[in-house]
């Protein structure tokens, strides 16, 4: 199978990079991992987790931000 780089075309050098930090991988290690990850575009006002819906996932951002918040039961947003 082709590493998950090769097919999306995404650089993930800077996640690496971060894990590099904590860990030290091999090449086979770090083409593993990274075949494991799935890429995923959010646009600016969409949701990453909807309303009801369970995070089961982590996130790394590699271009702009994300904000995270939940509305309370009196309907306010809470950071």
């Amino acid at each position: 199978l082709a590493p998950m780089a090769a097919i999306t075309g995404i650089d993930f050098s800077p996640i690496l990079r971060n894990v590099g930090k904590h860990v030290q991988l091999t090449e086979e290690e770090a083409s593993y991992f990274t075949s494991l990850l799935k890429p995923k575009q959010v646009k600016k006002g969409h949701f990453l987790v909807e309303a009801g819906e369970m995070a089961t996932f982590l996130c790394y951002v590699l271009n702009g931000c994300l904000r995270s918040y939940h509305i309370a039961e009196k309907g306010n947003e809470q950071r």
